[in-house]
């Protein structure tokens, strides 16, 4: 019983961990993504 939920346990913890990641790549992403909007927003207002 124990290693069964164990295993769980684990296959949960690699799955939070992936999704943290993808998440910090898309949050790097869409910084990147609003840097280039901002500079290209700026440009034309001038």
């Amino acid at each position: 019983m124990g290693f069964i939920f164990s295993k769980s346990m684990n296959e949960n913890m690699k799955n939070q961990q992936e999704f943290m990641l993808m998440n910090a790549r898309l949050q790097v992403k869409l910084k990147a993504y609003w840097k280039q909007k901002r500079i290209s927003w700026s440009c034309q207002k001038e």
